[in-house]
């Protein structure tokens, strides 16, 4: 019921009061269960957070994902803004709370870091797979392979303020399009560039 409150009215409205008056119980009988609220809400976000990240992770792994064309980058896009649009709730959650002292911002931040594991993998992946590179990174490499991550969960972030503000999808979703290809070119350059590698001709279209 917590989750619910949280995805549906934001951490402003999850209180005992109103947990308990979903459940139809006593407040004080919320805390046989929980040491304070700000346990339930940890618990909470991390629920909230974990099921996002799960339908973004089912979208960015699916074999049909297509990142060699700018037409495969916008259907991923849409398919993330649609997702953003489904549960603006918690998208904004994340954005508000993410930087918040207590259980509510540390299992944000736990399960974002997890995010940008992932989303290291699929550059890296893609990386070697595309510039044929096999030995293994220095330790200072997938230091900056983590902060170009960083910056990737960050507009998508940023993105999704503007689906809570526009009604128009296919606008945003062309947005995210192009942070994703200036993601991905910047990525590139800066990998090739530290591995003293030469740069690619990079074509994306």
């Amino acid at each position: 019921m917590a989750t619910t409150i949280l995805r549906e009215e934001g951490p402003a409205a999850l209180t005992s009061v109103n947990v308990a008056a979903r459940i139809g119980v006593t407040q004080s009988a919320i805390y046989r269960h929980i040491v304070d609220m700000d346990e339930l809400s940890g618990i909470a976000s991390r629920i909230v957070v974990s099921e996002l990240a799960a339908m973004l992770n089912s979208i960015l792994l699916a074999p049909d994902v297509n990142f060699d064309d700018l037409d495969g980058i916008l259907e991923l896009s849409k398919k993330i803004v649609r997702v953003m649009a489904n549960d603006r709730q918690a998208f904004e959650v994340i954005d508000r709370w993410r930087f918040a002292d207590g259980t509510l911002g540390d299992g944000i931040r736990e399960l974002l870091a997890a995010s940008r594991d992932l989303v290291v993998f699929v550059l890296e992946s893609e990386w070697r797979s595309e510039y044929d590179y096999a030995d293994p990174l220095r330790p200072s490499v997938a230091t900056v392979q983590r902060r170009h991550a960083e910056l990737i969960l960050d507009d998508v972030i940023a993105i999704a303020r503007f689906v809570r503000q526009s009604d128009d999808h296919d606008d945003v979703a062309r947005v995210l399009q192009l942070r994703i290809v200036t993601a991905w070119t910047a990525y590139v350059v800066d990998m090739q560039t530290r591995l003293d590698r030469p740069l690619p001709d990079i074509d994306v279209a």
